[in-house]
């Protein structure tokens, strides 16, 4: 079990992003998703993404659309990306990538 969240610098202006409610509840989806339970766990709302990328193997779906990308090691997890989902699209600090 990992023993703490880092985030990477790119995931933290991702978050100063969006608007206070929404950081308010990926902070508090983050706390009880990654930190209170098993990150590697598998539910409905998080599990571990079909094409790995070099960015994250793990994905956190919160209310709204949001969105957290993360990585397990051996001692932490660490929150490479948030964002928001709309459609096919995934916006994150204001760019939006088509998936």
């Amino acid at each position: 079990m990992t023993k703490g969240v880092v985030f990477k610098p790119q995931a933290l202006a991702h978050l100063r992003w969006l608007p206070v409610r929404q950081q308010r509840m990926v902070t508090d989806g983050i706390r009880r998703h990654l930190v209170d339970n098993d990150p590697l766990a598998e539910t409905k709302n998080k599990f571990r993404l079909r094409r790995k990328s070099g960015a994250a193997d793990f994905e956190l779906r919160l209310a709204e659309g949001l969105r957290v990308l993360y990585q397990v090691e051996e001692s932490e997890t660490i929150v490479t990306m948030i964002g928001r989902k709309q459609g096919n699209a995934l916006s994150l600090g204001g760019e939006e990538f088509v998936l």
